[in-house]
């Protein structure tokens, strides 16, 4: 019993091992860019990392702003803004 059950996992792990194996075909790569017509929308600029606003911008400003005593306004007057955008 034992014997057949080793050889059928093995044959599950060949099989397994062979369809891992294969390559996948490589993706087309998207056509290049065009040159823009005139009427065209302007492409979007790049934007790099470095330009994405992170945590660490704003919490000296934030220690330093928010203190307990006007946490609540503070609260309230972000969830305006953010109500106000929507």
């Amino acid at each position: 019993m034992q014997r057949i059950i080793s050889a059928l996992l093995c044959a599950a792990f060949a099989f397994t091992a062979a369809a891992c194996s294969k390559d996948a075909e490589p993706e087309a790569s998207p056509p290049p860019p065009t040159a823009a017509k005139a009427g065209d929308e302007a492409a979007p600029a790049a934007i790099e990392d470095k330009d994405l606003p992170v945590e660490t911008d704003f919490e000296e400003a934030a220690s330093t702003e928010i203190t307990a005593d006007n946490y609540k306004d503070e609260l309230e007057a972000l969830a305006t803004e953010i109500e106000a955008e929507q």
